[in-house]
């Protein structure tokens, strides 16, 4: 076997130049074995391609070299020592290699001897050293072990950006849902005739109807969509007027799409629903390459639930795009506005988003990771496409302009926070001066707190970072290091009277449900904790490593789970129970149901 690849072996490399190649050799392989898994598996990092090439770069010419070598000898001396019998023949006189005792003849000499070096098999397959004349199937392995990480590490880095733009997306989805109307937003590439010619473009809708007799035909509803233009990368919304209260509707477009909702109930009505939370979307994590690019797992995970669940919306708390995830494709609005193409052009949206409407509020990742600049730099241009596909059929914003909205659901009431326009930079020290949510959005949110209905029953702080301090890495991009803010907002909530208060927030990729019970000896009874579900991610990495950990007492952990790619939780509000109010919250990872919580509240 050896001897069949002995023509290919034609280069002769010396001792030093064979050393320093197979240290190369060794050290890519293992470095991008390592990058590999860890980008593919765990963390899909910008810096992993960036080191990834030059790294398989220099692997090749290394490999290359050592597999068409000549294979290497070490030489070393030894004696060769002879001893015969004299046999009548003199011994030459002044002979100083050989020696004559009683007819024996001692002959001594030294001579040089070659030994082929040897290559394991496993050094070959786990460390890259190639050998063609002792591992010629293994060498042939490593190196496609090592070619094949690096393509599918390049596969999931430039294949989606740069083949998948999205600009024929056509599509239509429910945001906001009142008890008397519903938003739809509409969207149909710039190529259709819809774009071009601008016929009229319609939305229709009716009560849902279902098997059985039907007493009387039921009548659709039709209202003009307006004009698709190039500002809002051709998306539109329209409002549906006049609907009933806790009433489900179907509705039908002019590009053929299809879906449905159901109305919010009257207020003051008696009843259960149940909403969903969670956050943090990134297409094909864990990779997979035998799966579309834009495939989303947590997209198919939750699609199949949501029969069983018969939720009224998504709460998303955030990290709908990751720009910066595993490369940015660029800092203009288009780039953005692929990013959320892409997202709606999955195979799998239809799963979630034709029978669920969605509220959003952005995170950092829709800018730039851990954003904390305001208004400036990439802000315009990332703001764009979330007011195209996701503002215009949010809740209204609570000021004209602004991008936080309060919306109220039956006995329920929620504030969705914007955490990222108007806060400090993270650095900045704690304290009266630093603030996440600015001047107006506290104030805002305080008064929300304070605000009396007797028919609330529950009220929820939308937050896209946690709450709790409890997360010790990265912990001042989060509400740990805007304590100062957090203590007012604290002060607020334990102060609620006929109303529990909840937070529900994402961000971590893990969960966490923790306690904030009021401070010893403060007027408040121990009913006024305030209750944190920090849920996430939907599809997306999750940490290998632990990040939450309790150090004090005033932040107390529930439950923490920090496994798995796929997470949500579902909220189901109950107001039927005489004399308090519950609400159940159920956690989902990767499918299953694995662990669930109950709330109640005596305070009404």
């Amino acid at each position: 076997m050896p001897g069949a690849f002995e023509g290919l072996q034609a280069l002769d490399l010396g001792p030093i130049p064979h050393s320093i190649c197979e240290k190369l050799a060794v050290t890519t392989t293992l470095a991008i074995r390592t990058f590999a898994y860890v980008f593919l598996r765990w963390i899909p990092g910008p810096w992993i391609p960036r080191v990834l090439g030059p790294s398989f770069a220099i692997f090749l010419p290394a490999y290359f070299a050592l597999t068409l070598s000549k294979p290497l000898f070490t030489t070393k001396s030894e004696s060769d020592v002879t001893i015969r019998s004299k046999q009548g023949h003199p011994t030459s006189e002044g002979s100083q290699d050989a020696k004559s005792s009683n007819g024996i003849v001692i002959e001594a000499k030294k001579v040089k001897v070659s030994t082929r070096q040897k290559t394991a098999p496993w050094k070959t397959l786990l460390l890259g050293s190639p050998s063609l004349t002792d591992n010629p199937i293994l060498t042939l392995v490593s190196f496609l072990i090592n070619a094949l990480c690096f393509a599918a590490v390049y596969d999931a880095t430039y294949t989606l950006p740069n083949y998948h733009k999205g600009h024929d997306l056509s599509f239509a989805r429910t945001g906001w849902v009142s008890d008397h109307s519903a938003r739809i937003l509409v969207r149909e590439p710039s190529s259709s005739d819809y774009v071009k010619h601008s016929p009229v473009y319609v939305v229709s809708w009716r009560e849902q109807t279902y098997p059985g007799p039907v007493k009387a035909p039921v009548r659709w509803n039709t209202l003009q969509v307006g004009e698709f233009t190039e500002e809002t990368d051709y998306a539109v919304s329209v409002t549906i007027p006049g609907l009933k209260p806790g009433t489900k509707y179907q509705y039908l477009t002019t590009g053929n799409h299809t879906g449905s909702f159901t109305t919010a109930p009257k207020q003051g009505t008696k009843g259960k629903f149940t909403f969903l939370s969670t956050s943090c979307i990134k297409q094909r994590v864990p990779y997979n390459p035998f799966t579309h690019p834009l495939h989303i797992p947590g997209f198919k995970i939750l699609g199949s639930l949501l029969p069983e669940l018969k939720a009224q919306f998504m709460l998303f708390l955030g990290d709908f795009i990751y720009i910066d995830v595993p490369m940015r494709p660029g800092k203009d609005i288009e780039a953005y506005r692929m990013n959320y193409r892409q997202i709606y052009s999955s195979a799998d949206w239809p799963g979630v988003g034709d029978h669920l409407p969605w509220i959003h509020v952005y995170d950092d990742h829709e800018i730039a990771n851990d954003w904390d600049k305001g208004e400036s730099g990439l802000y315009a241009a990332a703001v764009d496409p979330y007011k195209s596909y996701q503002h215009q059929v949010n809740p209204p914003p609570v000021r004209e302009n602004s991008t936080y909205y309060t919306f109220n659901w039956g006995p329920a009431s929620f504030f969705l926070l914007d955490t990222r326009r108007y806060r400090s930079p993270n650095g900045v020290a704690d304290g009266p001066e630093k603030t996440m949510l600015g001047a107006a959005q506290l104030h805002e949110l305080l008064e929300w707190l304070r605000r009396s209905d007797k028919d609330i029953q529950w009220k929820f702080i939308v937050s896209s970072v946690p709450l709790t301090k409890n997360w010790q890495i990265n912990g001042n991009d989060t509400w740990r290091g805007f304590q100062w803010e957090r203590s007012k907002i604290l002060e607020a909530a334990w102060s609620v009277k006929g109303a529990g208060v909840v937070v529900l927030s994402g961000d971590r990729h893990e969960f966490a449900a923790t306690a904030f019970p009021p401070p010893p000896n403060s007027p408040y009874p121990a009913s006024a904790t305030v209750h944190e579900f920090s849920c996430s991610p939907l599809s997306q990495f999750y940490l290998p490593v632990r990040t939450y950990k309790q150090r004090d007492k005033e932040d107390v952990l529930i439950k923490y789970i920090p496994d798995g790619n796929s997470k949500f939780g579902a909220v189901e509000i109950d107001s039927t129970s005489p004399g308090q109010a519950v609400l159940k919250y159920r956690l989902f990872v990767d499918g299953k149901e694995v662990w669930n919580w109950i709330l109640t509240n005596p305070r009404l």
